[in-house]
């Protein structure tokens, strides 16, 4: 999902189905799994809507759909302080390298799965 992303700039259903498929499988296996859904639902929203806004405002597209559900699956996964840490982290590093890079547009997924393995990482060293 991140290298087709990175390389194409689509996320395709058939990369996404695993992906969410694991993330089920491991919020079951973790527990609280009305919990889980509902807090990946509140992202996703959350994250539409600012989507939503932005692109009225700046009447261009900000985001594609593949974003979104990875976004829904990998809050499945992460605790709410993670989601913001991995949201926030993403949206950093997207704004460095489009910076840097002078880039006017930034595929997300790859973002978000930097964002989320470092994020991860530091957890496992809590």
């Amino acid at each position: 999902t991140v290298l087709t992303d990175y390389r194409s700039g689509f996320v395709y259903n058939e990369s996404l189905y695993p992906l969410i498929g694991f993330s089920l499988g491991l919020a079951l296996i973790e527990g609280e799994m009305v919990l889980r859904l509902l807090r990946a639902t509140f992202w996703l929203m959350l994250v539409m809507g600012v989507a939503f806004g932005l692109q009225k405002v700046l009447k261009k597209q900000t985001m594609g759909e593949g974003d979104y559900f990875v976004i829904f699956a990998f809050s499945l996964v992460a605790r709410f302080q993670e989601m913001m840490q991995v949201i926030f982290l993403s949206s950093l590093i997207g704004l460095v390298v489009a910076w840097r890079f002078k880039k006017v547009s930034l595929p997300f997924v790859p973002l978000l799965g930097v964002a989320f393995c470092l994020v991860f990482v530091f957890r496992f060293f809590k």
